[in-house]
């Protein structure tokens, strides 16, 4: 009985082998003639056409990766602004902005580019169509620092692949697109991304962890190695900074998954350390550690909700406590909790049914109003 199991154990550990063996070697190939057919591109389009010679364009994309990391690191968005599309540059802007109010620094040292190849090439007739995709390889000591508290969020030393698009503009090349090669596309909705086009937005399907909040009721269960942001939207609404995103607390191998929250995000004036609303429940309403229970002057808000704060707030200030805005939230047809953590505003259910985008768009918009009165 033995001996018969370990053969098996044997021949199946062979066929994944072959199985894996097979696959890489399609990747290979794929790769190789996606490589074979830029380079074709590249060499009839340098023939009439100096932007496009390819010692030039992949000493380009080394320059740009370097830069980029150095600015990234250090916010230099002056510097940023003269290599960047102008889509890309407003987005890289909006992303730094948050990781500045978030009180966080990505910085990235040690970086090198350990090589270039050309996957795409498109040569247009109309030269501001010109565009190409260069794989990038690199190493970096990747850190994401909390530097309020001086605390270090998460590092990583390992190696990565990553694909910049880059477009032209006039006798130059601008970077308009990064993506990893870790992403995940099967992530990607098609309605969210037509949300995100519709609004001016920017969409991206698998996000990971970089702004990922990681304080208060909601996030407390927030862990850069299992937690996951996906469909990640961000943009100018009324002009103020908002994110949309899709939140799970752990993977699906762990005991934490137990909910994928739909999350509308902004920044407020007025900075608390933490207030938390919910729709009162039949049974059960045991506040958060730390937050004290607040109950209101109106008997009637106080029946359809429970007040949580931190003892230092002072809750008369905070502008959504009005019967009109609170009514509206009442009157949804899901639970939605209110939060807010520093500077930072949050709208969330704990599922998906019964609420879009577009929904927590719209009651990002009340809350506008309601604090411009």
């Amino acid at each position: 009985g033995g001996s018969g199991s370990g053969g098996g154990s044997l021949i199946g550990g062979l066929l994944y082998l072959i199985v894996f063996l097979i696959i890489t070697s399609i990747l290979w190939y794929k790769r190789r003639k996606k490589i074979e057919a830029a380079k074709a591109v590249i060499e009839a389009a340098a023939i009439a056409d100096d932007v496009w010679q390819a010692d030039l364009i992949k000493k380009h994309v080394r320059d740009t990766f370097l830069r980029f990391q150095q600015d990234w690191s250090n916010f230099n968005t002056d510097s940023m602004r003269s290599y960047l599309s102008d889509s890309y540059f407003r987005r890289m802007v909006l992303e730094l902005n948050v990781l500045q109010d978030e009180g966080r620094r990505n910085l990235m040292e040690n970086v090198s580019c350990s090589g270039v190849a050309i996957l795409e090439a498109t040569d247009h007739q109309d030269d501001s169509n010109d565009k190409f995709v260069a794989e990038v390889k690199g190493t970096a000591k990747d850190s994401l620092l909390d530097e309020r508290n001086n605390k270090m969020l998460y590092m990583d030393t390992s190696s990565f692949t990553e694909y910049w698009t880059f477009i032209r503009s006039g006798d130059d090349w601008k970077l308009d697109l990064i993506r990893q090669q870790t992403e995940n596309k099967a992530l990607g909705e098609k309605k969210i991304e037509e949300f995100a086009l519709r609004n001016g937005f920017f969409y991206d399907p698998d996000f990971g962890w970089l702004m990922m909040p990681n304080k208060g009721v909601i996030f407390k269960k927030s862990n850069f190695k299992i937690s996951d942001i996906n469909n990640h939207v961000i943009g100018y609404f009324r002009d103020k900074i908002v994110e949309f995103f899709t939140y799970i607390p752990g993977s699906s191998n762990n005991n934490s998954y137990s909910a994928n929250y739909i999350v509308a995000q902004t920044v407020i004036p007025k900075s608390y350390n933490n207030i938390l609303v919910r729709r009162k429940r039949m049974l059960f309403n045991f506040g958060p550690w730390g937050l004290r229970r607040i109950r209101t002057e109106s008997n009637e808000f106080d029946n359809k909700f429970c007040l949580w704060a931190d003892r230092q707030d002072q809750i008369s200030s905070f502008e959504l406590l009005t019967p009109n805005f609170m009514e509206r939230i009442y009157d949804l047809p899901f639970e939605l909790n209110i939060e807010v953590v520093g500077n930072f505003l949050y709208f969330y259910a704990k599922s998906r049914k019964d609420v879009d985008y577009d929904k927590m768009l719209e009651i990002l918009s009340w809350a506008f109003d309601e604090m411009e009165r």
